[in-house]
């Protein structure tokens, strides 16, 4: 389906409304400017009729025909063949949806056909128009740019949607949660995906912007640059997310094992509790006739109170060293989730805390002194490790603890350096 066919000249659209396909391909061999026809998961006969009237290769039109094309840059003489991947985020199912835009770019026409949930371009056709007049006349190369300039512009939401659910992952990894294992797989599977409709756009801007292109001006060259510079920091973007949700799903399977082995002592601990008594009722239970405890006139009552007597030292003894409950020491928070510029809740607790920001490090015991210890800034992130005592008490660590503190605390900070 057509959407919109102009021609252009002088700068100006030379028209209102929508040019019929016969005039535009009369335009486009006697006049002057170029024409730009945008189409719309068109049907094979339709754009058979276009290839007809444009003389498009005969290869890219098969290949116009279908969807699911790789981005490219073809060469065919007199026209070039362009394909480009879009994509769209879903908020409410936390999804990708990619669509495609292929492109004939000739002497005097550029021909755009998209296909799926591709961006609209209308919005490119209306900013040439409008505010970039003196563009239109670079000819066809300009509408080029805008078609490029638009697709890469909406990578933009994309991958900051993408990096607020990785985030989100990564607070939920370290809070109390269900397993985020799935939810960290779709993610993975989503930032694969744009990659591979990101990372090999890379090549066909750099050969626009190369001087293989003598119909491309200097001007117009260097608004090719800045796409091709959003186009790497995107790809940065998707590889820094890619590595960092490889972190958090290591972390948590960390975690998981963590909790697990957390639920294995407890029980543990309380089957400990329930064998000791067990062990001595089995042992009065089994009837021998030469038993001096069984004739002695106080011995029911001593036996009830000796299982109780070890139940409950063995009770205090497994929950002073965390056997029967969770055992909240240490928690690791991300700095993240945290409002930027303030301190953490906890901070004005006067815990000591170690603030690792890249490769300083800082430790406080107040509100105040927290508050001013180095958070990093931009793109960076940091890890706060604090101490919380039972019941969240306040009460300093054993100094064996705080000696396994620095330990890890130092290899943080090494494993920074690194970085």
């Amino acid at each position: 389906m057509i959407i919109d066919c102009a021609h252009y000249k002088d700068g100006s659209r030379q028209h209102e409304g929508p040019l019929p396909l016969d005039e535009a391909a009369r335009r486009y061999q006697q006049d002057e400017g170029f024409v730009w026809l945008g189409m719309r998961d068109p049907s094979p006969g339709e754009l058979r009729q276009v290839a007809e009237r444009f003389d498009l290769p005969d290869l890219a039109v098969e290949d116009a025909m279908q969807a699911h094309q790789r981005p490219k840059l073809e060469d065919y003489e007199s026209t070039y063949f362009l394909v480009l991947h879009t994509a769209r985020y879903l908020d409410d199912v936390e999804e990708v949806e990619f669509g495609e835009v292929h492109v004939f770019s000739g002497q005097n026409f550029v021909i755009t056909i998209r296909h799926g949930a591709a961006s609209d371009l209308q919005p490119a056709r209306e900013r040439l128009e409008q505010d970039h007049t003196d563009m239109l006349e670079e000819g066809p190369a300009a509408a080029v740019w805008a078609i490029l300039d638009k697709v890469v512009d909406d990578y933009e939401p994309v991958i900051a949607g993408l990096e607020n659910d990785v985030e989100e992952v990564e607070v939920a990894v370290f809070g109390e949660s269900s397993d985020e294992t799935r939810r960290i797989y779709f993610l993975r599977r989503e930032l694969a995906e744009f990659y591979r409709a990101v990372h090999p756009l890379l090549q066909p801007l750099e050969d626009l912007v190369s001087n293989e292109h003598p119909e491309i001006t200097s001007r117009l060259r260097e608004h090719m640059r800045d796409v091709a510079d959003h186009v790497k920091r995107v790809e940065d973007a998707i590889a820094t997310q890619r590595e960092l949700l490889t972190s958090i799903l290591q972390a948590n399977l960390a975690v998981i094992s963590v909790q697990q082995n957390d639920v294995v002592k407890r029980i543990s601990g309380w089957a400990a509790i329930i064998t000791v008594p067990t062990l001595i009722a089995s042992v009065y239970g089994m009837n021998f006739r030469y038993m001096p405890e069984l004739k002695w006139h106080y011995g029911y009552p001593a036996t009830l109170l000796a299982m109780v007597l070890v139940g409950v030292v063995l009770h205090r003894v497994l929950r002073r060293a965390g056997w029967l409950e969770h055992d909240p020491r240490w928690e690791v928070r991300a700095a993240s989730s945290w409002p930027r510029g303030r301190c953490s809740p906890s901070a004005s607790a006067r815990r000591c805390w170690r603030v690792a920001c890249g490769s300083r490090a800082s430790c406080c015991s107040s509100a105040s002194a927290c508050c001013s210890a180095p958070t990093g800034s931009g793109s960076s992130r940091s890890t706060t490790l604090s101490w919380r005592g039972r019941s969240g008490s306040s009460r300093w660590p054993s100094s064996s603890s705080r000696a396994a503190w620095r330990r890890a605390f130092r290899r943080s900070a090494r494993s920074s350096d690194r970085r």
